[in-house]
């Protein structure tokens, strides 16, 4: 069973020139842990026009029962830092997910994620706040899912200096006494759709 799970996590500000590129804004290199994404499974990308951040998952899937084990957990803890100009402020305002569950009559899945800007202290950035998202599927479920989260507000401060995406993204879930298969996939097959893209808008500061 082959299906994608589509993850888009938006940053927006009100900016009159929304598609012009950010001048002087570097994306780091990302670092990552988990079970849901060993090294050299999990690939970023900046769009020229700094906008929209891709993430690409290989590996990040959750399969119980048929056998294997009844309960268990899948998870990623993704940096991504970016030395942001001095005049220029960011916010996280939207988290959107799709993807697919299947769980058998019994059986249960829960997606759960927290997404924000932090700085060098691992403290989230005054005044943003980071976002976060968390849905259980109880079976029977067979579908493509679609999910969301939103912010409660706030910039990232001027100033420049070297700011920090972090998100934890995890899947739990348990069978049924029948160990019927679960399955749930952070994973897209399509080159068009990444399974995660942050939507990126940057407001000019004052």
């Amino acid at each position: 069973m082959v299906r994608s799970f589509v993850v888009s996590l938006f940053f927006c500000s009100f900016a009159s020139a929304a598609a012009m590129p950010v001048p002087g804004l570097v994306m780091g290199k990302p670092t990552y842990t988990g079970s849901g994404c060993p090294q050299g499974s999990l690939s970023a990308t900046l769009s020229p026009d700094s906008l929209a951040l891709s993430v690409l998952f290989d590996q990040f899937q959750l399969s119980l029962g048929s056998g294997g084990p009844k309960r268990g957990l899948v998870t990623c803890e993704l940096t991504i830092p970016f030395r942001a100009p001095g005049n220029y402020k960011a916010t996280l305002v939207r988290a959107e997910y799709r993807g697919f569950m299947f769980a058998p009559t019994g059986a249960r899945l829960t997606f759960s994620s927290t997404v924000g800007f932090y700085g060098p202290n691992t403290l989230p950035l005054p005044p943003t706040f980071p976002v976060s998202t968390i849905e259980t599927f109880q079976g029977p479920v067979d579908q493509e899912v679609f999910m969301t989260g939103m912010n409660r507000g706030g910039f990232s401060s001027c100033g420049g200096g070297t700011v920090f995406l972090k998100t934890a993204v995890g899947i739990s879930g348990n069978t049924n006494p029948a160990n019927e298969q679960v399955l749930a996939q952070l994973e897209s097959g399509d080159v068009s759709t990444q399974p995660i893209v942050y939507h990126l808008n940057w407001q000019k500061c004052r």
